[in-house]
């Protein structure tokens, strides 16, 4: 149970951020830019610790207490990171009281609100999306993320439904830009065997009768 659960989880995820990435995120370029598995691992291409290090350069971020105190940055290359990604993870030694926590949300969303920042911060969110598909894991950052950083992608929590419940292949085109069989094909053969769940896509299939 336990496992068909985790599943369901990446399955909401994989449809929500399918999705938000098919429509245009927020509607800025910026917003999709790096939402691919690419953003993780060491390709010569801009980093999300790359990001951090310039974040902490900008007015907005300095004496910023999500990037001071509360994000860590661990490159693919750092001795003691043994993934073989590019980390940026959250301070787990060190626990917020309720008013650090408002402080932390608060560094956060001035990142997203300044014109000069809010790219990179929409970087990070990509990066979350990217890693664990926005979901409670090791080191998340999300306890930083105002939900209202993040309502063009809740919004597409409603549309992915009504699509699939709807499962037309001119609506599921319109939503996913693929029909039902392609993102089912997709989802099976590109998701799960990039996921640390893979060896369960049979126990999946079965159960939700793929």
């Amino acid at each position: 149970m336990k496992k068909r659960n985790k599943i369901a989880k990446d399955l909401l995820s994989y449809i929500t951020i399918k999705a938000y990435q098919h429509n245009g995120g927020n509607g800025t370029t910026a917003s999709i830019a790096n939402l691919n598995n690419d953003f993780l691992y060491p390709s010569g291409k801009n980093s999300i610790n790359n990001i951090v290090e310039n974040l902490r350069l900008t007015k907005a971020g300095k004496n910023n207490f999500f990037l001071d105190t509360f994000a860590l940055s661990i490159p693919a290359s750092d001795k003691t990171n043994f993934t073989g990604l590019n980390l940026l993870q959250a301070n787990t030694f060190r626990s917020l009281n309720a008013s650090q926590k408002v402080d932390l949300q608060t560094s956060f969303a001035k990142l997203y609100g300044s014109l000069e920042t809010k790219d990179d911060a929409l970087s990070i969110i990509n990066y979350m999306m990217v890693k664990d598909g926005l979901q409670l894991s090791y080191g998340t950052l999300l306890e930083a993320i105002s939900p209202f950083t993040m309502s063009s992608y809740l919004d597409h929590i409603a549309t992915a439904n009504i699509a699939l419940r709807d499962a037309s292949n001119s609506k599921m085109k319109e939503v996913f830009g693929m029909t039902l069989a392609e993102v089912k094909t997709e989802f099976r053969e590109g998701y799960l065997q990039s996921n640390i769940i893979m060896l369960c896509l049979k126990l999946f299939q079965v159960q939700t009768k793929m």
